[in-house]
């Protein structure tokens, strides 16, 4: 039949139709249906943590905690977050090389400045107490809650002593709170409690010897040599630097007055830089930096293996300046760096200074400055998390 037709057409028809079959016959063929897609798997790369609506908590006196987080070998920082919707605080480990988060915990009941309210890092946990009287146990690497433990009285604070070995790893939870014993136990393992053995207590060790994590070295030694000059010199605590830098010196911050004055406000921040059997001073001056007048107000000093920090507001006549973050040489009692505290004026509340890792930390105003140690340099400024 199909003969006849293209017969019937004739034989152009006939060539064109072949050459049509040839052509759809030359074409590749279509390809098989493709499976659903799947996204592949995370492995190591962690998603960003939401965002908690939580500023740094500013409580006076308290700097961020300086630990390695994960094992990695660099050091990370762990702070306190008060939320803005009041009354709660987040337990927030911040990366030390990026300044991002690597977790959040929480939240954890709190009130605004509170002392009972806290975070302490032992034995590879990080310790939260609430203002409900709990201590929340967070696993140091990924800040998970393992355990929270409510006894009867409350726990006001956690102590954790580096010199002892515990085992199983435990600190010392106190409460001065009625109905409870006043010093127990806290097994990290198990979340359970018991009583303190006699001899242990939440004081803290002697302020002597170097911390092979900070860097600071404290020294029990305090036959200073007199200041020269019209200052007389009243001393509160004594340093040496690193020993891997140490030629001898010992600094020691105190206060320095005018000889016969009879008011407080003659009174400066000093530092003396001395050796053992000398009969004067290697260096001394004032801790505020060469040009500057120290308000007077809020100032704080930290120490590390190489500097001795300060922070003080300038004193501008008739409005305050800014406030002021210096370095000094423990060694040599040379400026290292002098910076400026951004966004800094009268009026603004500098609640907290710390050193550790290599940064040096300012909580200002519910936010976190971070310097670095070595050049002054302002890396990050932590407002919100």
């Amino acid at each position: 039949m199909l003969a006849l037709l293209l017969g019937m057409l004739g034989p152009a028809t006939f060539g064109l139709t072949a050459l049509v079959t040839l052509v759809i016959a030359m074409q590749p063929p279509p390809p098989p249906p493709q499976p659903p897609y799947t996204p592949p798997p995370l492995g190591d790369v962690v998603p960003p943590a939401p965002r908690i609506g939580a500023r740094w908590f500013p409580q006076t006196g308290v700097a961020p905690t300086v630990v390695d987080v994960d094992g990695d070998g660099a050091q990370d920082f762990l702070g306190l977050a008060w939320s803005t919707g009041g009354r709660s605080v987040h337990a927030v480990a911040i990366d030390g090389s990026t300044f991002a988060e690597k977790w959040h915990a929480g939240p954890f009941s709190a009130i605004w400045n509170a002392s009972r309210t806290g975070l302490v890092v032992a034995h590879g946990r990080v310790l939260v107490t609430d203002e409900g009287g709990s201590v929340h146990v967070l696993d140091l690497a990924s800040g998970r809650v393992l355990h929270t433990v409510t006894p009867q009285g409350g726990i006001d604070y956690v102590c954790a002593l580096p010199a002892r070995q515990e085992k199983p790893p435990s600190v010392l939870v106190r409460s001065t709170r009625s109905g409870g014993p006043d010093l127990e136990v806290l097994d990290l393992a198990s979340g359970l409690l018991s009583q303190a053995p006699p001899g242990r207590s939440c004081e803290d060790p002697p302020r002597q010897g170097c911390d092979r994590v900070t860097g600071v070295c404290r020294s029990s030694e305090d036959r200073i040599p007199a200041v020269p000059g019209a200052k007389a010199f009243r001393g509160w605590e004594t340093f040496a630097p690193h020993p891997q830098e140490n030629d001898g010196t010992r600094v020691t911050l105190g206060w320095a007055e005018d000889r016969g004055a009879r008011d407080s406000a003659s009174s400066e921040r000093w530092a003396v830089g001395w050796k053992r059997g000398a009969a004067k001073p290697v260096w001394d001056h004032a801790l505020v930096a060469p040009g500057d007048v120290d308000h007077g107000g809020r100032h704080e000093e930290v120490v590390d293996g190489k500097n001795v920090y300060y922070m003080y507001q300038a004193d501008r006549d008739p409005n305050l300046g800014p406030f002021r973050l210096v370095a000094w040489s423990l060694r040599t009692g040379e400026l290292a760096w002098r910076a400026t505290l951004p966004r800094s004026a009268e009026g603004s509340h500098v609640s907290a200074l710390g050193v550790g890792g290599g940064h040096v930390f300012v909580v200002m105003n519910q936010t976190l400055h971070v310097f670095d140690a070595a050049s002054g340099a302002h890396q990050k400024a932590i407002e919100s998390l």
